[in-house]
């Protein structure tokens, strides 16, 4: 299973590792991660990984492209996704003029970005926007004033508040109802290995369901921050996020009419040609089996 860097995403995988639940199906899972969504989906089609986990806007991307790829469960259904500013704006007017640190150009934080702005009553021409793809670099470019403002998600945005930045709030309250990110495979693999895919599923179910519990919060952040290697306080506000504000979701099950939210704003803002149809690469039927519906 292939992501770009330790994530809460992946927070229920990491507890059915811990927990046996994907021993239990007779599986072994290898997490590696991998520098862009580009490499991943390389990699997953030639036949490397047998699970990405990415944004829906880069899946919609590969598919465009004729990738035969299937996104098969939600990862993260809620972006946890902040923007971050320098100590000196306390509104989205300050940004007016300003320049602006995005993520990868027509990707999910460039597009995404572009929108909050604009919902806020600033178009392009009003502000530059510098692409800063590390996501390491975010922060001390905020803090020497090369930029003004950056989309983060966790921890980065926790570390940034930490750290005397601040944050005109979180994407979700300026547009709603948005998908994150989810589960990919290629088509064919799915197709020929079904009982590993379902097991997969079924494991990262009772993962989901274990953290979900309140019973085992205290575990469940013990547990995380063994994998990120971040500090309690920042496992109390990430377990806040994920679990409590149910931005994980809570069955795995994509929001549909968040997916054609994200694309269609990805073709407004110019990050995607058009919205593939959702029903010609979105394949819930082995979620369906792991969770024990038919339909």
């Amino acid at each position: 299973m292939a992501q770009t860097a330790v994530s809460p995403a992946s927070w229920p995988v990491y507890v059915a590792s811990a927990r046996g639940f994907f021993k239990q199906e007779g599986l072994e899972i290898e997490r590696v991660e991998l520098p862009s969504s580009a490499t991943q989906t390389q990699a997953l089609l030639a036949g490397d990984l047998h699970f990405n986990v990415y944004t829906v806007d880069s899946m919609a991307k590969a598919v465009l492209s004729g990738a035969p790829l299937k996104l098969v469960a939600s990862a993260q259904e809620t972006p946890n996704l902040q923007l971050i500013v320098g100590s000196d704006v306390d509104s989205f007017a300050a940004l007016r003029g300003r320049t602006l640190g995005g993520g990868t150009p027509g990707g999910y934080f460039d597009v995404i970005l572009r929108a909050m702005l604009s919902a806020h009553g600033l178009e392009s021409d009003d502000y530059q926007l510098l692409s800063v793809r590390d996501v390491r670099a975010r922060i001390p470019a905020l803090k020497t004033g090369q930029i003004t403002a950056s989309l983060m998600n966790s921890p980065d945005d926790l570390i940034a508040l930490s750290e005397g930045l601040r944050s005109l709030g979180y994407v979700y309250e300026t547009i709603p109802g948005l998908q994150y990110s989810g589960y990919l495979v290629a088509d064919n693999w799915a197709k020929a290995n079904e009982a590993t895919l379902v097991g997969f599923l079924r494991a990262s179910l009772k993962g989901l369901a274990w953290l979900r519990d309140p019973a085992n919060k205290d575990e469940a952040k013990q547990l995380y921050g063994r994998i990120s290697e971040l500090p309690g306080e920042f496992q109390d506000k990430m377990y806040e996020q994920m679990v409590v504000q149910r931005m994980l979701g809570t069955d795995m099950r994509p929001n549909m009419a968040g997916i054609q939210k994200v694309l269609t704003i990805a073709v407004q803002e110019g990050g995607i040609e058009a919205v593939p149809p959702l029903d010609t690469w979105i394949d819930l039927s082995y979620l369906d089996k792991a969770s024990g519906q038919s339909r």
